[in-house]
């Protein structure tokens, strides 16, 4: 199948491909078969709650060796407020996703 596209409308397609990354080849394939296109936003939102898993898990590890070297109890509170105060805020951007 051979299609004939002008300079202007082969950048466009280019870049529109670009954004969500897929090759050009999948990017029109998925438009004229009416497919889905990758929703690049929740990619990413995808991407950032996995980091921020990835951070928790290594808090809660320095959270355990701060208990280990025997840390204040009232320092150790402090850092429970905190990491509540964090968990609240991930927990409504996870909602608004």
């Amino acid at each position: 199948m051979k299609v004939y596209l002008t300079n202007e409308d082969k950048k466009k397609i280019a870049s529109a491909a670009k954004k969500i990354n897929l090759t050009q080849s999948d990017y029109i394939r998925n438009i004229v078969l009416n497919q889905p296109l990758p929703n690049i936003e929740k990619i990413k939102a995808t991407d950032d709650l996995l980091k921020v898993n990835s951070d928790l898990a290594r808090l809660g590890n320095l959270f355990k060796l701060a208990i280990d070297e025997g840390v204040s109890e009232e320092k150790m509170n402090i850092l429970i407020e905190e990491i509540t105060e964090i968990k609240a805020i991930l927990r409504d951007k996870i909602v608004n996703l």
